[in-house]
């Protein structure tokens, strides 16, 4: 366990801005190095400064998605993870559904996808498959940019950050696509945490939202960064809608219901 004066010194280290020279001083400190940190019978290859380490260590990790996905996500299900980051949710689902269930984590940084695969090996999740892609509108290619090693889950299409970041360009494909290339009929539910990018995906899968085979959308809205881009956010919600979802939670995470969903 690490001691109150780390996790002190840890929490001072991290209010060093701009963020850039807070990695390069973890760096130099040699303080950022990744081990295992355990959370509720999960084990996790994490960097203990970073925002996900940090959060692990302090004994929870966006409590309010994880309890969706514990009440809307059972035995032998399905679970589809765009934007998994280090995999956190992918674990989680993976516990739930089983080995009759099924795991897809999306994720389109490349220093991530390894971190997935240890973290996913640390816990004996074999009913997980990992994607290297992101998702938009159209098939093709796009530019990543990439959030510092401390924040890794900030990365997006969109550039917010005030100062130079790192970038990867990385195959796309729409929603549409990737569903029926991976060959899964339906999905028992779907969590989209994409920094901005969930507009473009679910504005453009109109016959695939309409068809019912996605059951239930777990989405965190990013509104400030759609609004800076003059995006409307409420127009994910009148196409939800329109697309014969219902608002069955509201918050920080809401999730959407298909309504001839026979689970509700």
């Amino acid at each position: 366990m690490m001691s109150m004066f780390a996790r002190r010194g840890y929490r001072l280290l991290r209010r060093i801005r701009p963020a850039p020279l807070q990695v390069l001083l973890l760096s130099l400190l040699g303080l950022n190095r990744r081990r295992v940190i355990e959370l509720e019978g999960f084990r996790f290859l994490a960097d203990p400064t970073s925002d996900f380490g940090t959060r692990l260590l302090q004994g929870s990790y966006e409590a309010d998605l994880s309890g969706l996905i514990r009440n809307f996500l059972g035995p032998g299900q399905k679970f589809l993870d765009i934007g998994a980051n280090e995999g956190f949710f992918s674990i989680l689902a993976s516990r739930i559904v089983g080995s009759t269930g099924e795991i897809i984590a999306i994720e389109p940084q490349g220093r991530l996808v390894p971190i997935i695969q240890k973290n996913l090996a640390l816990n004996d999740c074999f009913n997980c498959r990992v994607l290297q892609i992101a998702l938009g509108e159209s098939d093709g290619e796009i530019t990543m940019h990439l959030a510092p090693t401390t924040n890794t889950g900030s990365t997006s299409v969109y550039k917010v950050a005030k100062y130079p970041v790192s970038k990867e360009i990385v195959r796309c494909f729409s929603l549409e696509h990737v569903i029926e290339r991976l060959g899964v009929d339906e999905f028992d539910l779907v969590k989209v945490d994409i920094e901005g990018a969930e507009y473009g995906v679910l504005l453009s899968a109109d016959e695939l939202l309409c068809s019912g085979r996605i059951k239930r959308i777990a989405l965190e809205l990013h509104r400030d960064i759609l609004e800076n881009q003059g995006l409307d956010p409420d127009e994910l919600h009148v196409h939800l809608l329109g697309c014969g979802y219902f608002l069955e939670v509201e918050g920080p995470v809401q999730i959407y219901t298909f309504k001839d969903n026979p689970a509700r």
